[in-house]
């Protein structure tokens, strides 16, 4: 069965995917009953929106939510030809009762080719080092480590890793 994927304002968003974006975010550290972690993810949410990150869930057939990408693509720059290069996965989820059905890799693919439909050169992502699922799920779906940065999360965690695809091999067009 093949996901249906749609693009999302923020208000069905928030509605449909807020808690799944706290773990994203935060891990199992995530409190939705606290005020001040609400308001901290709301104004993250609000934040990744007004960058220009764009939102795509997925639904199955009978539209139950399923998971979903925040894909940011660098805006063109006329005249300048790395402006318009870059994109990055800044956000991406699968609630847990769809973990492990592919639905990830199909958000993956479907942000690669939004960022491919952009003009981007190549897709970044970063997630947490201690993370060794989600980063073999990025591997088999075509990133490759570029850099690991330790002790950005504090000098008692993982640090992150920040992986790389390649959509194009040739800059520009």
């Amino acid at each position: 069965m093949d996901d249906v994927i749609r693009e999302l304002d923020q208000q069905r968003f928030t509605a449909e995917f807020f808690d799944l974006m706290g773990e994203v975010e935060c891990g199992n550290r995530f409190d939705p009953s606290s005020p001040a972690h609400r308001q901290w993810l709301t104004d993250r949410i609000r934040q990744r929106f007004a960058s220009g990150a764009r939102f795509f869930a997925a639904y199955l057939d009978d539209d139950t939510p399923v998971g979903f990408t925040a894909v940011q693509v660098d805006p063109k720059l006329e005249g300048i030809p790395y402006h318009g290069q870059y994109s990055e996965i800044v956000a991406l989820g699968v609630l847990p009762a769809h973990r492990h059905r592919g639905h990830a890799s199909r958000l993956l693919d479907f942000s690669a080719q939004h960022a491919r439909d952009k003009g981007a050169y190549c897709l970044y992502l970063a997630t947490y080092a201690g993370a060794h699922d989600t980063i073999r799920l990025y591997e088999k779906n075509g990133f490759v480590t570029v850099a690991t940065l330790p002790d950005v999360h504090g000098p008692k965690a993982a640090g992150s890793i920040y992986m790389r695809k390649l959509l194009r091999t040739t800059l520009g067009g």
